[in-house]
């Protein structure tokens, strides 16, 4: 579907990858919610912020927590937050996750990685790194050993 001129300023050349990238990002974030409420977990998903970048210019910006996309809780359990991902190289999410000060002690930071397969790969923020842990295939976490 072909946009205005004026709307068209506000966009990148694919514009249409990118909305779609964003659907196919946020359906991976609600699933990871589903799975995760499955497993008794209190789950709440970062939504998507309206902003202001000019007169009668709006755009929506995600609205993460520390860099997260989820926020669970399960009692007697460290409290997990969850970075989700479709893309394949983590560097970016590594770089965004390291620039808070976490207690790694009292919180558990994980990174949850779709592949092109639809396998699900879990890893867990060391302060420094990300270590495999596990993975999910077909609804079923694998533990890493």
């Amino acid at each position: 579907m072909p946009i205005g001129p004026e709307r068209k300023a506000l966009y990148p050349d694919n514009w249409k990858k990118i909305s779609f990238r964003r659907q196919r990002g946020r359906a991976f974030e609600l699933w990871i919610r589903d799975w995760l409420k499955a497993r008794g977990y209190a789950v709440h998903v970062c939504g998507r912020k309206t902003v202001m970048i000019g007169p009668g210019k709006l755009i929506t910006k995600g609205d993460d927590i520390f860099g997260c996309d989820l926020v669970c809780m399960k009692p007697d359990e460290k409290p997990l937050f969850i970075q989700a991902t479709l893309d394949s190289s983590v560097q970016k999410r590594l770089d965004e996750l390291k620039k808070y000060p976490w207690d790694l002690n009292f919180t558990q930071v994980q990174l949850w990685q779709k592949t092109k397969n639809g396998d699900i790969n879990v890893k867990l923020f060391t302060g420094e790194t990300f270590r495999d842990i596990g993975k999910i295939i077909r609804k079923n976490f694998f533990e890493r050993r």
